[in-house]
């Protein structure tokens, strides 16, 4: 039986260069949450076009 494995994604803007904060991240979340994400890292004009019309918060999702 194989078992189901969660995966979680990340979408990142960042002002600077990605090569240079991923590996600090990944190790902060390593420790902190016990996964390493897979990280994306967009434009802000992505990350805006991914909140509802009608919301101007970010969408939230979390399961236990």
């Amino acid at each position: 039986m194989k078992s189901a494995r969660d995966e979680i994604l990340l979408h990142l803007c960042i002002t600077g260069s990605p090569d240079a904060v991923e590996p600090k991240i990944k190790s902060v979340l390593q420790s902190k949450l016990r996964v390493i994400p897979l990280l994306s890292f967009v434009s802000s004009q992505h990350l805006q076009s991914m909140r509802p019309l009608e919301n101007r918060k970010p969408a939230t999702i979390i399961f236990r």
